[in-house]
């Protein structure tokens, strides 16, 4: 599962761009606002296809609200850039709430290491911060990777953070939701660098495996001594008996259509041959 609904605003006008020699899509740079205080906004691509994408381009203004609902969220590893495709767009009439929600169901692709503060932490407030990767199949053996976090209070109840670095083992299936969210920061040559990531605020696992509980059951049959196994098409081994031909002598195709003249439907009309 792939799901991403977010409102936005459209930077620039779409432009056509060919996927083939026959079909196209609409494209446009899209930005869509900061989830917090501490993160930056976010500037992607929206990939729009059909009449939906005709529509937008024909009709949308740069700086118009865009409300994107049902959507995919795609990563590309060697741009390192995230887009976003297809979905349900709608140009709203007047400012709106941000609204940021992403849906994925895939594979973890590592176990986390509590030993290693890139993937798991506790700072010196008590926040626990755990860091895991996705991969979401695209079809066709090929998958996104993308990378998730959670971070817990250390008040908190449900301990989403320090339950994503223990349930979490590579290979194991897991459905997160959660917003997208952009860190900004200088590098040591002062140059500005961002990253795009999932903050995860729920999250399913498969069920434990507990004494072969979800294991399928093996099928058996068990038959009384001396009984032989009947066929499935008992009905079809009887003699047959001789059929009247459906055309009669007509054996080369269909018979001809009756003749229409002076047919008529119940309401008096013609009839429709």
């Amino acid at each position: 599962m792939n799901v991403l609904t977010v409102c936005a605003q459209v930077l620039e006008k779409p432009r056509e761009v060919y996927t083939s020699n026959t079909s196209k899509a609409y494209v446009f740079p899209i930005l869509i606002p900061k989830s917090g205080p501490s993160k930056s906004d976010i500037d992607l691509e929206y990939w729009c296809y059909g009449a939906a994408g005709k529509e937008l381009h024909d009709t949308v203004q740069v700086n118009d609200p865009i409300h994107i609902q049902g959507a995919n969220l795609r990563h590309d590893l060697q741009s390192k850039l995230h887009s976003i495709h297809g979905g349900f767009p709608t140009i709203l009439k007047q400012a709106f709430r941000p609204y940021n929600q992403v849906i994925l169901s895939g594979t973890t692709i590592k176990t986390v290491d509590d030993s290693d503060e890139r993937q798991f932490k506790i700072t010196s407030t008590g926040l626990i911060i755990c860091n895991q990767t996705i991969a979401v199949t695209t079809g066709k053996g090929q998958s996104d990777l993308f990378n998730v976090y959670a971070i817990s209070n250390p008040d908190d109840r449900y301990k989403l953070a320090d339950w994503m670095c223990k349930l979490t083992k590579k290979g194991k299936g897991i459905t997160i939701s959660g917003k997208l969210v952009c860190d900004s920061w200088k590098d040591k040559q002062g140059s500005w660098q961002s990253r795009v990531k999932i903050q995860v605020d729920k999250m399913t696992l498969p069920p434990a495996d507990r004494d072969g509980l979800n294991k399928a059951p093996e099928t058996k049959t068990v038959m009384s001594e001396g009984m032989k196994p009947g066929s499935l098409w008992a009905d079809m081994e009887q003699e047959s008996k001789p059929q009247a031909e459906p055309y009669g002598s007509n054996l080369t195709g269909l018979p001809d259509l009756p003749d229409p003249s002076g047919s008529v439907m119940e309401d008096g009309a013609p009839a429709p041959f």
